[in-house]
């Protein structure tokens, strides 16, 4: 009885207590289930817990354009009370819905992603619905953040509407497609993916980000996969916020670079609490991971709303909505009546702020008086595709205030990175080029040669020694074509070693690449492991051969042939001009005042004598009286003056002449002339530096080299080296210092010229943006400061022993024999000229003695011969037959010499012996003596002597 009792008393509290019913619309389309299961399952879940609300929700599906059937439908739960309207979850429905939500002032709750109108600048959200899909600006200034925290150089778009664009408007604001960053957008508009895939892979650009449909994602990485665009240096950004709900396993060998975001955060309560409720009902559960965003968003949508409406109603018999029909309802834009509860309800909702599965729920950020019905404030989870696993994992979250967080440290992520480099067999590109890379199909016993075993050089040992370091492996191979790589204009694409990095044949590439701006833009570079500059590859000037008369080379010929007959002309001159001048005729004594005869002492040979002891700076005991003789006189000195300025300054220079000075030092001087050729390798980047210089020698520099055409632009850079030694001085090569001092150990004619025109370095090719470039660039660094690398480039640059070239000779100031050696053999000349004339005259003199003095001419020599000897015999007497001959060629009177050199004649000292030889004319003839008697009288006095 009393068990009885209990069960009524508790029958009748459960009346009394029985929950308030509110009627929930839910309006659907066909292909969403889960969200619909998820509208019902969390209802029910709700009306199992402590509320005072008991919930029925009404679901219908509807197609997603069938606007009318939307209308319909909200008309008929306007009529019944309804307390909210949920969804639908798309464009074409949703309008209608909200636009009668307002009017009927019923709240409408959405979740899908909706634009403004373009044509709209001052729209204001629907004021009775909230979408909980976040706000298109925030999304968008979303992306930008995380995609500038990427640093990409270069990337492309493909998008699927126009509307998609508005979710990239900030990315395209930040990488300008006119800036240095290459941005090219390609929509996707058929279902053919391969041909779009092909487009983007002939683009040669790695990075790709996709702003499609979420089912349409997985047959685009099958087209990717399938033109080879899924390798490890290609990488992805997928902005769609359903991505990670995706099963890649299929595809997983060939994706490594998968980076999207996700708004849900999978591991919160509120997440548990869904997947209980929804895989409570139905056989097929579902992971986390896998819950698509609306599903969530349902599932947040439905918590806030039940949320707001208990805090919003203290006594739930106040919750209550008005029915109202479609036919009768009113604009409430300019309200002046008393709200109603579901236009409160709405109020209070879009002030509130709410915690549920995809993060923190606000629709305004500090101002309560800005009506927003969108989510402004988001954190997404930024997520990479583990192909270990074949899920994404979470490494980073972004929201507009912190910016990119990363969940891990940056020693964590290189730890990651060097990892997978020990795991990676690198394909190393290269070409063979001295002595960067030699390759041999055999040893030095003949044996054949496999693999990295055939390739030996600098970029060989380079590589080894990085490798010690990182523990990788790697393949080197030859690139076809041989060539460091440019970009081909005609073909439209990137060749040698450029070429196959960009083609994504190899994962590095190693030879003398020097770094420049474009292929900067294309690949990545590590730090340079050589530097360099641009300089000139010449011939040695040989040495003159030694010239014994070099001392005549200050003068031309005809400039020596014109002073002789200049020199000629003025002694003849002067011999003319002496004879007509009365000055230049003079009394034989000069003790004679007024002489019966005068005469000139200006013969031939005395004029000859005066013009050459001029021009040699000696001068002459005889000089010119007469004005006009020396007038010509002074301007002959002035000449000779001048001339032997110009020869004294001019003759060392010529004497070390034959120093190893070069014609041209530098690219001015090449500039300046047109006999020596140049040119530089063709399509090389020593080229491209003449071509795009804007200096004006370098300019026409550029201009000759396109003038001249391939014969002097050669193909590679032993052709160019080759032609500097064949054409011996008229050609020179434009090459890089580094390949040029190589060639100067082993090839001993060539040298440097000039400094270098430019400053820039050598350095490891890799993929843009290669996530392997910093450990490269690292290791290099650790092996310029420890000197590895200076001691590789010393062993393979020095000649080998026996090869080396001689030191060159330091040009000195001595001068040798070989250079002066003409004037002696001249000094030489003149003596022996001398000397025979001193034979002839002594031979002349003895036959005139033999014959005076009636003797054989063997004793006359032999007499003269004596007395010419005996050097303590310091007179000789005059003979009285050969007084006129003693006159004509002994020195000349003192009558006949110069007064302006020797002054008055009353200062001048006369000898005993030449007076007497002097006065021969007027006195009688002095008593021949013979030699005999001279050496008699000589021998007399002697004996005389020795007595006292």
């Amino acid at each position: 009885m009393k068990i009885w009792t209990l069960l009524v008393i508790l029958t009748t509290c459960g009346v009394l207590d029985a929950k308030k019913e509110i009627l929930i619309g839910g309006i659907f389309h066909g292909d969403d289930e889960l969200s619909q299961k998820v509208f019902r399952t969390t209802f029910e879940s709700i009306n199992n817990m402590q509320y005072k609300y008991k919930f029925t929700p009404h679901v219908f599906n509807i197609t997603r354009t069938d606007s009318l059937k939307a209308q319909e439908i909200v008309c008929n739960l306007s009529k019944k009370g309804v307390m909210a309207i949920f969804g639908p979850n798309s464009v074409e429905t949703s309008g209608i819905v909200s636009s009668l939500a307002e009017k009927l002032e019923i709240p409408h709750l959405i979740y899908h992603w909706k634009t403004k109108p373009l044509q709209r600048v001052d729209y204001i959200d629907p004021k009775m619905t909230l979408n909980f899909y976040p706000d298109s600006d925030a999304i968008a200034k979303t992306l930008a953040g995380i995609l500038i925290d990427y640093t990409w150089k270069s990337y492309t778009i493909i998008y699927e509407n126009e509307e998609n664009l508005l979710r990239l408007k900030d990315i395209l604001q930040v990488h300008q497609p006119n800036g240095d960053n290459l941005v090219t957008m390609m929509k996707l508009e058929d279902d053919n993916y391969a041909i779009l895939m092909k487009k983007v892979k002939f683009s040669q650009v790695k990075n790709v980000i996709l702003d499609i449909d979420v089912d349409k994602i997985l047959p685009l990485f099958e087209a990717a996969k399938l033109v080879g665009m899924t390798g490890d240096y290609h990488r992805y950004f997928l902005t769609n916020l359903d991505t990670a709900t995706l099963n890649f396993k299929d595809i997983t060998e060939s994706l490594v670079n998968i980076t999207t975001i996700r708004l849900s955060n999978v591991s919160s309560g509120f997440m548990d609490d869904a997947l209980r409720n929804i895989n409570g009902y139905g056989e097929n559960t579902i992971e986390a991971t896998k819950v698509p965003l609306e599903s969530a968003l349902v599932h947040d949508a439905i918590h806030f709303f039940v949320n707001a409406l208990d805090f919003y109603v203290e006594n739930p018999k106040n919750a209550k909505m008005k029915a109202k029909s479609c036919t009768d309802v009113q604009d409430t834009s300019g309200r002046t009546q008393q709200q109603s509860f579901g236009y409160g309800l709405m109020e209070f909702m879009r002030a509130r702020e709410y915690t549920g599965i995809t993060g923190q729920i606000e629709f305004f950020k500090g101002n309560i008086t800005e009506k927003r019905g969108s989510r402004t404030e988001i954190k997404l989870d930024v997520l990479e595709f583990s192909r270990d696993s074949s899920n994404f994992n979470k490494i980073a979250h972004f929201d507009s205030t912190n910016g990119m967080i990363f969940d891990f440290s940056e020693s964590e992520n290189d730890d990651k990175i060097i990892a997978a480099i020990q795991n990676k067999t690198f394909i190393i590109t290269t070409r063979a080029e001295a002595p960067f890379l030699f390759h041999n199909t055999v040893d030095k016993d003949g044996m054949p040669l496999e693999g990295n075993a055939q390739f030996s050089g600098y970029a060989v040992d380079l590589i080894k020694r990085i490798q010690g370091n990182l523990h990788f492996k790697y393949v080197f191979q030859l690139v076809d074509d041989g060539k460091n790589g440019n970009f081909d204009a005609a073909k439209g694409e990137w060749n040698g070693l450029i070429g196959e990095i960009l083609k994504g044949r190899a994962d590095l590439a190693i030879a003398d690449i020097t770094i420049t701006c474009d292929r900067k833009k294309v690949v990545d570079f590590t730090t340079p492991f050589m530097n360099l500059g641009i300089s000139i590859l010449y011939t040695k000037p040989k040495p003159k051969e030694k010239n014994l008369f070099s001392f005549f080379d200050p003068f031309t010929t005809d400039v020596w042939i014109y002073t002789g007959l200049v020199y000629i002309f003025i002694s003849v001159l002067v011999f003319v001009l002496s004879r007509v001048n009365n000055d230049d005729w003079e009394s034989s004594h000069p003790c004679n005042q007024d002489p019966d005869e005068v005469e000139s002492i200006w013969n031939i040979l005395n004029c000859v004598w005066l013009m050459m002891g001029s021009i040699m700076g000696q001068g002459s005991d005889i000089l010119p009286k007469g004005s006009s003789t020396r007038i010509v006189t002074g301007l002959w000195w002035f000449f000779a003056l001048i001339m032997l300025a110009s020869y004294t300054a001019n003759l060392a220079a010529f004497l070390t002449s034959d120093r190893l000075t070069s014609s041209i030092n530098g690219a001015e001087d090449l500039a300046k002339q047109v006999k020596i050729k140049y040119g530089a390798l063709k399509d090389g980047s020593t080229m491209r530096f003449f071509q795009f210089s804007n200096y004006s020698t370098y300019q026409r520099m550029w201009a000759t080299m396109e003038r001249n055409g391939d014969i002097f632009n050669p193909k590679s850079n032993d052709e160019g080296v080759n032609k500097v030694e064949k054409d011996n001085g008229d050609y020179a090569f434009m090459m890089e210092s580094v390949p040029m001092e190589y060639q100067t150990q082993r090839k001993c004619t060539l040298m440097q010229v000039g400094e270098w025109l430019d400053s820039k370095g050598y350095g490891i090719a890799l993929p843009l943006e290669s996530p392997y470039r910093k450990f490269f660039s690292t290791q290099i660094l650790k092996l310029q400061e420890s000197g590895v690398l200076a001691k590789l480039k010393e062993d393979w640059w020095k000649a080998p022993a026996g090869e080396e070239c001689p030191p060159s000779e330091m040009p000195h100031d001595d001068l040798d024999i070989g250079n002066v050696g003409g004037v002696f053999l001249l000094l030489l000349g003149g003596c022996l000229v001398a000397l025979l004339i001193a034979i002839i005259e002594f031979s002349m003199n003895v036959q005139e003695v033999a014959i005076n003095e009636k003797i054989t001419h063997w004793n006359a020599l032999k007499s003269e011969l004596a007395f010419a000897f005996n050097f303590r015999i310091l007179t000789k007497p005059v003979r009285s037959n050969s007084t006129e001959i003693i006159s004509r060629k002994s020195t000349p009177p003192r009558s006949m010499k110069s007064r302006s050199r020797f002054g008055s004649e009353k200062n001048l000292k006369i000898k005993p012996n030449r007076s007497a030889s002097l006065d021969s004319r007027t006195t009688e003839p002095a008593k021949s003596k013979s030699l005999f008697d001279l050496h008699f009288t000589s021998e007399k006095k002697g004996k005389i002597s020795t007595l006292f």
